[in-house]
């Protein structure tokens, strides 16, 4: 569009393979058997070319910086992204399964489990809508805390984690999340969100507590501190990681303890912890998880 052409352009990786041959690589990418898979004759019916690969020549003419993901490079991303963690504590429905887990119970049990690692003394546990509802629910029965909808949404205003335009995003997320006095004023509070990415939405949650009365805000997050890029697609790879500012990397390590002293004074909280990694990923029935934006290769 930005180039102004016109006609039929394809877009597509360079390699060509036949259906048997898509099969044989979707099998071996997923751990599948691939002696169960059996090619057979072609079956009587319309004659068609022994090579109907698309043909990218007038795509990769107009000289566009993007490049077609290889048939095996492909696969083994969506492969990567059907493991993602970070889906299951988000993106994914509460009602649906995914890495053969309830969505809902995975953030209920990994809410106790911080419950357990990271206690706060407070009035009522809060979630930030909609993803750290069902954590903050898990941490509200294991402490004995009250949980209370002392933040809601508007349901106007879409998700706004994908969005690259922080202004944008910002001005969103202000107009999205609304807290109710008459719950917070006055209250100790555990806030719970499902992680910490730019920090945006955090920032913009302390800030509507804090007017409405909250007397002390402790935030509590039933993830590790996530400290690398998405490489597999699901989040944007060049996404601001407010972690990073409060850390030495090196080869993705990092002082649990550092990073959360340092977001803590840079949110304005009284307290702020993350669920630790070996917690997290132990929350999970499958063996096979992606969760390289957390450290862990």
């Amino acid at each position: 569009i930005k180039k102004d052409a016109h006609g039929i352009y394809h877009f597509s990786s360079s390699e060509g393979v036949t259906k048997y041959q898509w099969a044989l690589k979707i099998a071996q990418v997923s751990g599948l058997q691939v002696e169960n898979i059996i090619p057979r004759s072609p079956l009587n019916g319309a004659k068609r070319p022994p090579n109907s690969r698309l043909n990218t020549i007038k795509f990769r003419e107009l000289k566009i910086p993007v490049t077609p993901v290889g048939i095996e490079e492909g696969l083994a991303r969506v492969k990567k992204q059907r493991e993602c963690l970070f889906r299951l504590i988000y993106s994914v429905r509460p009602d649906m399964l995914a890495l053969n887990q309830s969505a809902s119970r995975f953030r209920i049990e990994i809410g106790e489990r911080l419950a357990r690692e990271a206690p706060a003394s407070a009035d009522i546990v809060v979630g930030i809508p909609e993803s750290g509802i069902f954590p903050a629910t898990g941490y509200a029965a294991r402490s004995k805390i009250p949980f209370a909808f002392g933040l809601i949404r508007d349901y106007y205003t879409l998700r706004t984690v994908f969005d690259l335009d922080q202004e944008r995003r910002l001005s969103n997320l202000r107009e999205k999340l609304i807290a109710v006095p008459d719950v917070v004023r006055g209250k100790k509070i555990v806030l719970i969100d499902e992680a910490i990415i730019s920090g945006s939405t955090l920032m913009v949650a302390v800030s509507k507590l804090k007017k409405a009365g909250a007397r002390e805000i402790h935030v509590r997050i039933p993830s590790p501190p996530m400290v690398s890029n998405c490489q597999n697609r699901v989040l944007n790879a060049n996404a601001t990681l407010i972690v990073r500012q409060f850390c030495r990397l090196g080869n993705v390590r990092y002082n649990k303890e550092e990073i959360e002293l340092g977001l803590a004074r840079y949110f304005g909280v009284d307290s702020l912890k993350f669920l630790s990694l070996s917690n997290f990923l132990s929350a999970s029935s499958n063996s096979e998880v992606c969760a390289e934006c957390f450290g862990c290769k």
